[in-house]
């Protein structure tokens, strides 16, 4: 009956990694009590057990639990997990990041290096409105490097305008530079204005990272400033 000691048992559990505890860890989740909560979807996503995924779809719509019950989706979840995970992100107040993250932590476990044609990019896509975008680049200016590595891999995915100067803006980042160049480069034409811009950054790895990507595009119209670029260092 006591909190405190629920809450270290249920810590206690995710230590061992027992599946056998899934079940009950997970209807202590399920109660949203806020003292144990919390602590019942972090065990959950240690233990590993995907057969619990299901009952922590509803923790969505809590705002409290929202964060937590994202991170343990991506470790436990499905392909069902992908729509209702993404929808949240068109949400006001939302934790975008979190989010992100659980979509890309789901794209890497059952798509493995499947990019932005993977089955869980569809199904997001698939679901997501031009809202959802807008507040993924809001959430990056406050983001740390690991959350920007979210948050740029599902802009990503997206076919909304805008993306691309997006993408292009978290390029001074050295944690998501490779990654932002590289999904830059696979949209083509669409992300050549925002590289050109980068190609005048202060930074010069910045003006690298946008030299090489507009290389991997092919595209005519950075000529000029590219051969302008041989007097750089």
């Amino acid at each position: 009956p006591d909190a405190n000691v629920r809450f270290h048992a249920v810590e206690a559990l995710g230590r061992i990694r027992s599946r056998a505890a899934a079940l009950p860890v997970a209807a202590v989740a399920e109660t949203r009590d806020f003292a144990v909560a919390f602590a019942a979807l972090d065990t959950l996503a240690l233990i590993g057990e995907p057969s619990v995924a299901p009952r922590l779809l509803p923790l969505l719509d809590d705002e409290l639990l929202q964060s937590a019950a994202a991170e343990a989706l991506g470790r436990l979840g499905g392909e069902d997990a992908v729509a209702p995970l993404a929808a949240l992100l068109d949400r006001e107040g939302a934790p975008v990041a979190a989010v992100a993250g659980a979509l890309t932590t789901l794209s890497d476990r059952l798509d493995g290096a499947g990019g932005d044609e993977g089955r869980v990019a569809g199904l997001a896509r698939a679901v997501m409105t031009d809202r959802g975008a807008r507040n993924l680049v809001a959430a990056m200016s406050d983001a740390s490097e690991a959350e920007l590595a979210g948050l740029v891999v599902v802009l990503g995915w997206l076919p909304f305008d805008g993306v691309e100067h997006a993408l292009a803006a978290a390029l001074p980042r050295a944690g998501v530079r490779r990654t932002a160049a590289d999904i830059l480069a696979r949209r083509g034409a669409k992300a050549v204005e925002p590289l050109l811009a980068a190609l005048a950054a202060d930074d010069h790895e910045v003006r690298k990272a946008a030299a090489a990507t507009l290389g991997r595009i092919g595209a005519p119209l950075a000529l000029p400033a590219l051969v302008g670029l041989l007097d750089d260092s």
